[in-house]
């Protein structure tokens, strides 16, 4: 992905997309939504009177359109929607001195709520809500829609990335873990992946843990991405297939300080995956595990 991930995490909270003069549209965007909308929408900006550049009056990026059909006005709209909803996931500050480019882009589908006190009350998103049924009551209705709604997250971020074969993977689970709700995503992703191709469904590459992972619940984040990285150079963790050249998409459930899936993505790059995409279903409203 050519366009840098912002810090920590994004969502398009603002913009502006409006009919001007007489066919004319004016589109304006904050800084890294207007770059990834000239990657993601190339079809759109050759009706554009140039790039993007700076709005006088507004703290973002504008660019103007002339001739858009209606096919054009809703690619822009379903953009606008997609991003207002979908979390854009960076390295935080506490993750800066420990990672680089491990993840070349992250997502989540959305928060688990709109804030912390909603939380506690236990009002979450729908995303929330389904990611909740899915990983405490086993459901398998809400384990497909949300695999639905990551292959349509999946075709937004193919968008920006010239994606061949895709390789599925999650987050190794504990020894003996019977229910593990990334385990079950990827499934139900590839089941998805299956039933809209005719060729053959995409290759999953299946973590497994050959020790009992330690009690990472209670560490402080420099312990846990230490304990993880102990795991990988001990040889405790094996794939059932190798990931060299591959682009993979690691689906998790749930992103807070992104130690775990920043160090897995670490740990594929150091197979040889030439790309690591994560998938998450909700971001939760802080950014720390534990402490």
């Amino acid at each position: 992905m050519t366009v840098q991930l912002p810090r920590s995490r994004n969502r398009l909270e603002w913009y502006r997309f409006d009919q001007v003069g007489s066919g004319g549209w004016e589109l304006i965007l904050p800084d890294f939504y207007a770059r990834l909308f000239a990657q993601q929408e190339p079809a759109v900006m050759e009706k554009s009177n140039g790039d993007f550049h700076r709005a006088p009056d507004h703290a973002g990026q504008r660019v103007c359109f002339d001739g858009l059909t209606t096919d054009d006005v809703a690619v822009v709209e379903r953009f606008i929607s997609d991003f207002r909803r979908f979390v854009v996931l960076g390295l935080s500050s506490r993750l800066k001195s420990c990672f680089s480019d491990e993840l070349d882009c992250c997502l989540a589908l959305d928060y688990n709520a709109e804030s912390p006190d909603e939380l506690s009350q236990h009002k979450r998103t729908p995303i929330g809500q389904l990611e909740y049924r899915a990983k405490y009551e086993e459901s398998e209705r809400a384990v497909i829609v949300l695999a639905r709604h990551m292959v349509t997250l999946l075709d937004r971020i193919g968008q920006s990335f010239a994606l061949g074969e895709v390789t599925l993977s999650y987050v190794p689970p504990g020894m003996g873990k019977q229910f593990d709700l990334p385990r079950e995503l990827v499934r139900a992703v590839g089941d998805v992946l299956t039933s809209r191709v005719t060729h053959d469904p995409p290759t999953v590459v299946r973590p497994t843990l050959i020790v009992n992972k330690p009690d990472l619940k209670g560490l402080a984040l420099p312990d846990k991405i230490a304990a993880w990285r102990s795991l990988e150079e001990s040889g405790a963790i094996t794939l059932s297939d190798s990931v060299i050249d591959r682009t993979v998409v690691v689906i998790d459930d749930l992103y807070q300080s992104g130690a775990t899936l920043w160090s897995y993505a670490g740990y594929l790059k150091s197979l040889g995956a030439t790309t690591v995409i994560g998938m998450v279903c909700v971001k939760s409203r802080r950014d720390t595990d534990n402490l």
